[in-house]
């Protein structure tokens, strides 16, 4: 098998950061956010797209620890990180929005 400690070490770096990631939007995007912005079904929106990033790995059934499938690692790879961009873009569009329709100082200062 073409398994390489170092492949290895890039695809758990990897998965690590997505991971994380993932991690980060949904503890942003969660009740606290619903309650100071009052956009719920814009905030569910976003946590839906955030969710189905992981498709891609959960439902290849490729060994991405083997070298020979680096390149295609790499794809998924660069296309979650393109699409996280996408709703970074979109959360922070949807911050922007939400900041033209706060009432009071304190709803900025919470949504902050």
């Amino acid at each position: 098998m073409g398994i390489r400690i170092e492949n290895m070490i890039d695809i758990l770096n990897g998965l690590e950061q997505i991971g994380d990631i993932l991690m980060k939007f949904l503890v942003f995007l969660g009740p606290n956010l619903k309650a100071v912005t009052g956009n719920s079904e814009g905030i569910d929106d976003l946590v839906k797209e955030v969710k189905e990033l992981v498709i891609p790995f959960e439902t290849s059934e490729l060994n991405y620890y083997d070298k020979k499938n680096k390149g295609t690692w790499m794809n998924v790879f660069n296309k979650f990180v393109s699409l996280k961009n996408d709703i970074e873009l979109k959360t922070i569009n949807l911050i922007h929005e939400t900041f033209k329709n706060l009432r009071s100082a304190e709803g900025a200062f919470d949504l902050l």
